[in-house]
């Protein structure tokens, strides 16, 4: 699967821009540039919807924690947390249902003909054709614009909540250092290279250590669900 490994993304709602600086994990060595997404688009949600879509499903992955990074990466595990207590596939729930949705909707708007041979995959390939073969006879911005006006409708319809609590813990400010306690009682004292995710740390057996490490609370909350097992217990505490 390809996807895009970000270290950093700026969010201008004044200038009406998102920039981020990615790298393709399909290339080696790893080269990061810093460019706009979803330009064309006018409005700064629909943007930040985008953007989080794309998160979502797995297109853009934080590759790195940071003061910048360490927001977003807080963000999504507030969203899979909703997701989690709420029962919610995301696969099928929500990324399929999307992509299904989209095709159906974009397909009945503009009155293709839908295929009904037998099997599913030919049904899907047909129709594409039949989609593809119209879209060539059409002005580009025309469809640019019809495609980007149903996807904005679908994202909002079946991503709209997580969206919310997306953007509410993005925006989240909360003061103060805070350090990890393995089983209630053995600070952290440092952490492993940060990977996708953190997969390993050290800790002291003295809870008082002035080595503890001490992190912002969207950091401490973000190692506690990427560390904590079934064999592992680890809570935040401020400092």
């Amino acid at each position: 699967m390809s996807y895009e490994l970000c270290k950093r993304i700026n969010l201008d709602r004044k200038n009406n821009k998102i920039k981020v600086t990615c790298a393709s994990n399909n290339l080696r060595p790893l080269a990061y540039t810093t460019y706009e997404v979803f330009e064309n688009v006018k409005d700064f949600d629909e943007k930040l919807i985008n953007l989080f879509v794309c998160m979502e499903n797995g297109g853009i992955q934080i590759s790195t924690i940071n003061d910048n990074t360490e927001d977003f990466a807080y963000a999504m595990w507030k969203v899979r947390e909703y997701f989690r207590e709420n029962n919610i596939d995301r696969y099928e729930e929500l990324y399929i249902k999307s992509k299904n949705e989209y095709t159906d909707r974009l397909y009945n708007l503009i009155g293709i003909k839908r295929s009904n041979l037998e099997d599913k995959t030919d049904r899907d390939y047909e129709d594409w054709k039949t989609y593809k073969d119209w879209k060539e006879k059409q002005d580009k911005n025309y469809v640019l614009d019809l495609e980007r006006k149903v996807n904005t409708e679908i994202n909002y319809e079946i991503y709209g909540e997580s969206f919310e609590i997306f953007k509410k813990a993005l925006n989240e400010k909360i003061v103060g250092e805070y350090k990890v306690l393995l089983n209630n009682c053995s600070p952290i004292v440092k952490l492993g290279k940060y990977n996708r995710g953190y997969e390993r740390f050290s800790y002291s057996y003295d809870k008082e250590t002035i080595d503890a490490l001490k992190v912002s609370y969207k950091k401490a909350y973000i190692i506690t669900k990427e560390l904590s097992s079934s064999r592992i217990e680890l809570n935040m505490v401020k400092v």
